[in-house]
């Protein structure tokens, strides 16, 4: 699963440059950029869970999970900008 996540984290890199580059250039691109740039960043959380989970003991789930979930969470805060 590392591999699988660091491979779509670069992905996601990858899209979120070119979007920031091309910016200017036609609203089709955009989009599409866009579309790519989504669909490689959602299931990120989703790969650290199960990598999380893979390497904790079976007693520190929920711990392991609500750590991600706070910085998870603080993440998007501060993505978002509220």
């Amino acid at each position: 699963r590392r591999k699988v996540l660091i491979f779509t984290a670069f992905l996601a890199a990858i899209f979120g440059a070119a979007l920031a580059i091309l910016a200017d250039q036609s609203v089709l691109l955009l989009l599409a950029l866009s579309v790519l740039y989504g669909g490689s960043i959602m299931p990120i959380y989703s790969l650290s869970v199960a990598h999380t989970n893979d390497h904790v003991a079976a007693t520190d789930f929920v711990e392991a999970r609500g750590g991600l979930m706070l910085v998870f969470g603080v993440w998007q805060r501060q993505r978002v900008g509220a």
